[in-house]
């Protein structure tokens, strides 16, 4: 009965060393694309709080009444943005992501930031953009993957210049 036992226990830390192997080789190597783009993703989620240990900070703190700004807050902040910058600044440069301008009318910028806010298809965990004047006008800056461009393009375009009402 005591070597079933035993058998049993030494599977069973075998399974789990076996399984920690697992995770630990599967994760992407740093310095890697794909490493920069978890840590990218992950910047940019820290950024809006969308992560458990920021929604339980931010708990604490209401909870306990202290306030969330403050030196340390701002330094937080300025980091998490930092980071932000770089890892898009590498994924650029690594070719995972693109840029792009793609022209709007002024009087058309408003519609177009309520139409991407709104559009299901806005939604993608890489693509960044904002309104950047230009010489010509106003334009939509847009990062993010090659192939997704296109898409952004139109997206942007149907909130710029939105369809006229069937008479």
């Amino acid at each position: 009965m005591a070597a079933v036992r035993k058998r049993i226990v030494i599977g069973l830390l075998s399974l789990s060393v076996i399984g920690a192997a697992v995770f630990f080789f599967s994760q992407p190597r740093k310095g890697t694309v794909e490493w920069h783009k978890k840590q990218y993703v992950d910047a940019r989620m820290r950024l809006w709080d969308k992560t458990l240990r920021d929604r339980m900070v931010r708990m604490v703190r209401v909870v306990t009444g202290k306030k969330d700004f403050g030196r340390r807050a701002e330094r937080e902040y300025d980091s998490m943005i930092s980071n932000e910058v770089t890892q898009e600044a590498i994924l650029l440069e690594k070719g995972f992501l693109a840029r792009r301008l793609v022209t709007v009318d002024f009087t058309n910028v408003n519609a177009v930031h309520y139409y991407m806010a709104q559009s299901a298809d806005a939604i993608d965990g890489y693509a960044n953009g904002h309104f950047k004047g230009t010489d010509d006008g106003w334009c939509f800056e847009v990062t993010a993957p090659p192939n997704d461009l296109p898409k952004w393009e139109e997206l942007i375009r149907k909130g710029a210049f939105p369809r006229a009402p069937a008479e």
